[in-house]
């Protein structure tokens, strides 16, 4: 379900306020479906809508909004007795504003249908699943310490629902703008985004975004997603960077022998499902992902959660994502294109003689040499070196000492080669 209209929202729970003229004219129409005399058509009409007969003053005079089951119930009966001017779909053409039954905040000038396809909807849903969230009363909102984030997000929900009153430039406690109730209520039941803490819900990307093939939207979920709750680092040794993505779950419904077997065998299919969802659609822009990868466990107030990640590196990939996704937080973004300028160009001749120059000093030195010293010998990327030494290789400089991986503490230890050629040799000849 990706247009949402009025009849689709909580009917209980919705208010709406209705134009002026058009009000007026669905409440005098609704009455003289009962009777032409006034009195008499009140106390019908009340019954049979379950209301008292003042409401119908309030409700024609502007007083009070209108419960949408109410409403809705009022349009079937003209609609199929009178005309189609009060159908459900001109109804939703002349709401001036809706709530929840509580004063939280109420939604003027409403856009409805309300499309989560676009790129508003894939910026409120990713940003309420990563720094925002919905409470356990059912009011979203969104924390982040970021100005431009705040105003970002607050943007998406005016252009996806409507008018909503709120201040990005102002937020309350922990840097949290508030949304009506009615959002939260509306995600509950359209998208299924449930309320609560998420690192105990474990929530999971719309199913909409993984079925839709519009690059714009899916990278603007994960714009916000990286954005949010994203980073960009650089390696010191090497100047090798890497972008990643990652959140917790709360693992405590399993006993310590489960817990310690997910976090030894690395059971990915029990890493949180915004990880991994996150994994698929950055897939879907062609772009490769590492993990997801266990990286440490905390203890919560009343259990145990697990972190997991997943990693973006290579410049090709870095590149794609820097196209497609990249960050709107300026000091991210930035990162990011240090550590794409931090790649060497692999040139056929220039490199294959620099790397022989440098493997040469690694053995005068007496370095082990394989692609991980080699790597940060050279201060290029671990894929840069693996290609360098296909190229030392083929033209027989170097070769492979041994056979097979050797197993160390942390899965397995590279090849090591020894020299055939010496650079300094080909310098005498």
């Amino acid at each position: 379900m990706n247009k949402i209209h009025i009849n689709d929202l909580d009917q209980d729970l919705v208010y709406v306020y209705l134009d002026d003229n058009f009000r007026e004219n669905f409440i005098k129409k609704f009455l003289l479906c009962f009777s032409d005399k006034k009195l008499k058509a009140l106390d019908k009409a009340s019954r049979w809508l379950g209301v008292k007969p003042l409401a119908f003053w309030r409700w024609e005079k502007g007083k009070r909004s209108i419960q949408l089951k109410k409403c809705l119930k009022m349009s079937e009966l003209l609609t199929k007795n009178v005309n189609n001017r009060f159908s459900i779909k001109n109804i939703e053409k002349n709401i001036i504003y809706y709530k929840s039954k509580s004063q939280n905040g109420i939604i003027k000038n409403p856009k409805l249908p309300i499309n989560f396809e676009t790129k508003e909807g894939a910026i409120v849903v990713a940003a309420l699943l990563c720094d925002g969230g919905i409470n356990s009363e059912g009011t979203p909102l969104y924390n982040n310490a970021e100005e431009c984030m705040r105003e970002r997000v607050v943007n998406a929900f005016n252009l996806l629902f409507g008018k909503i009153k709120t201040d990005a430039k102002k937020p309350q406690q922990n840097n949290a703008v508030i949304f009506p109730t009615v959002i939260g209520h509306i995600l509950k039941n359209t998208l299924k985004i449930k309320f609560g803490k998420k690192v105990i819900n474990d929530p999971k990307i719309p199913d909409l975004f993984f079925n839709t093939n519009k690059e714009e939207i899916i990278g603007a979920f994960l714009n916000q997603a990286f954005s949010d709750d994203g980073t960009a680092y650089i390696t010191k040794c090497n100047n090798q960077g890497t972008v990643g993505f990652g959140t917790a779950v709360d693992v405590s419904k399993f006993n310590k022998k489960f817990r310690n077997k997910i976090k030894n065998e690395k059971l990915i299919r029990h890493a949180p499902k915004l990880v991994s969802g996150c994994k698929f659609l950055l897939e879907k822009l062609g772009i490769k992902v590492n993990g997801p990868y266990f990286k440490y466990n905390y203890k919560r107030n009343n259990g145990i959660a697990y972190f997991w990640s997943i990693q973006i590196q290579g410049k090709e990939n870095l590149e794609k994502f820097r196209e497609k996704v990249n960050f709107s937080i300026p000091k991210k973004s930035k990162i990011l294109n240090e550590i794409i300028n931090n790649y060497k160009e692999v040139e056929y001749g220039k490199s294959l003689e620099d790397s022989w120059k440098k493997i040469t000093e690694m053995e005068n030195e007496k370095e082990k040499i394989n692609v991980r010293t080699f790597m940060i010998k050279r201060k290029c990327t671990l894929e840069n070196a693996r290609f360098l030494f296909k190229l030392l290789k083929k033209e027989k400089i170097i070769v492979k000492k041994g056979g097979g991986y050797i197993k160390g503490i942390h899965g397995c230890l590279p090849y090591e080669y020894k020299i055939l050629k010496r650079f300094d040799d080909k310098q005498n000849e």
